[in-house]
């Protein structure tokens, strides 16, 4: 037994240590590409950030200085989609008329502001205290249950469809409600099909920058909104936020 404690005790440490190791190296990272960025040495602090996005970790500060330095360096695509990103972090309301400036000036479609986009920058900000409130209220709903039955109380449905009411908003949340419907196109030229075939027929041209309303995808093709009807375009072409 003590030896199995000790075992435990050592991968405990060693996955921990890899852990610190690992937040010191992006931590370092991210001060190296702030230096580079100071210094206007905008591609390589670019090269840094992006590594760490890929990587999931950033801060609406961050995203705002790759949307600065994508425009500095004439990125379209990267541009709205970094600054969209950076909106749905901060919930600042005036990204949504930068992005429509930008759009009008680039003449690409899509960034028109409407209550959705207002709705998913207060979500999306909040999202991990919103996720956090329906955990307690989870809690909370089966601890009533709990003393309920504690003080013999036979009628306890009230307090069960609350607590699966909960459950179910908080597993909808934890699986599917970061999920984001929109994409920006980042390939010039896309042709729009009718279906999820190349032998469809090709409906529109789409270009990149553009921003994407996602119905569905797969890795091969992704159906999107578009002039009110579904089409189909090659998931690739397509980076989702």
């Amino acid at each position: 037994m003590p030896r199995k404690i000790l075992s435990l005790f050592g991968l405990f440490f060693f996955f921990n240590s890899i852990s610190a190791f690992t937040q010191q190296e992006n931590t370092f990272l991210l001060h190296k590409a702030d230096s580079l960025f100071e210094i206007k040495r905008f591609t390589q602090s670019l090269d840094l950030y992006s590594e760490l996005y890929r990587q999931n970790i950033y801060s609406p500060a961050m995203l705002l200085k790759m949307a600065y330095i994508s425009e500095a360096l004439k990125k379209k695509p990267e541009t709205m989609y970094f600054l969209n990103a950076y909106y749905l972090s901060s919930g600042n309301q005036r990204t949504l008329t930068k992005m429509n400036e930008m759009a009008e000036k680039w003449e690409i479609s899509g960034y028109e502001p409407d209550t959705n986009d207002i709705f998913y920058g207060f979500y999306y900000q909040y999202y991990n205290q919103i996720v956090l409130a329906s955990f307690a209220f989870t809690a909370l709903s089966f601890l009533l249950i709990i003393y309920l039955k504690k003080k013999n109380r036979t009628k306890t449905y009230a307090a069960g469809i609350l607590f699966m009411m909960a459950i179910t908003i908080l597993f909808y949340l934890a699986n599917y409600g970061s999920h984001y419907n929109k994409g920006v196109l980042f390939t010039d030229n896309v042709p729009a099909m009718a279906g999820p075939s190349p032998a469809s027929k090709p409906l529109t041209r789409l270009h990149q920058g553009q921003r994407l309303v996602i119905l569905k995808k797969n890795p091969d093709w992704t159906q999107i909104k578009w002039d009110g009807k579904p089409v189909y375009v090659r998931t690739h072409h397509i980076k989702t936020l």
